[in-house]
């Protein structure tokens, strides 16, 4: 299964809608981080899979690639990451 075209190099139709998301993603998912940490807390985020998938995809490297993770997500799935480390790791699901 693929990402529409985003475990690749092809940019499939819709690509710069997904990265317009993905950028989204990314830029909420730092500000809220920034300010956990600050604060001493952890941050949860709940969302569906795509937009972590590419954002995840863009900072670490997903074994065995993003579009095997993304099809291996399933619903209630609480998937733990550290960014620092580059661990990603299933908690519950």
């Amino acid at each position: 299964m693929g990402l529409g075209g985003y475990g690749s190099k092809a940019r499939p139709t819709g690509a710069p809608e997904l990265a317009r998301g993905t950028l989204r993603f990314d830029t909420a998912v730092a500000r809220h981080a920034e300010i956990a940490a600050a604060r001493g807390d952890t941050l949860v985020v709940g969302t569906h899979g795509l937009a972590p998938t590419l954002c995840l995809a863009s900072r670490i490297a997903l074994d065995p690639g993003p579009a095997h993770f993304w099809a291996d997500l399933r619903f209630r799935d609480v998937i733990e990451v550290d960014l620092a480390d580059g661990m990603v790791s299933r908690r519950f699901g």
